[in-house]
């Protein structure tokens, strides 16, 4: 167990560092181990979200989901996701579903904000 907390571990620091290429191989790494560790799917999710491999991070999104339904990181980047595929009734869908389960969580919020046409850095 230890062995798969150290892989994960490692793959969402290489994921807060902009290192998808370094965090998929070890998120797949857990998943060769544990098939249905819901977190190492959404992990490599963000990360093929970063390479722009919209359809298979939704893939991997959707894997969590039938896992966890209440997956709330699932939920939350899943909006990221549509909302880069210009899919903005499912993306705010998911933001509202997020945000109902945690009005605080920083990626439902961060694309809710992509949302709206007025928002400005």
């Amino acid at each position: 167990m230890a062995y798969i907390d150290n892989l994960y571990k490692q793959g969402f620091e290489a994921l807060s560092l902009g290192l998808p290429e370094r965090a998929i191989p070890l998120f797949e790494k857990v998943l060769a181990i544990d098939a249905k560790n819901p977190d190492a799917m959404v992990g490599r999710a963000r990360a093929l979200t970063l390479q722009g491999q919209c359809q298979k991070a939704l893939m991997d999104f959707e894997r969590a989901l039938k896992i966890n339904e209440q997956h709330l990181d699932a939920i939350a980047y899943r909006a990221r996701v549509h909302l880069m595929m210009d899919q903005t009734s499912a993306a705010q869908s998911d933001i509202d579903t997020a945000l109902s389960m945690d009005p605080g969580h920083p990626g439902a919020l961060a694309t809710r904000a992509q949302m709206q046409t007025d928002f400005q850095l």
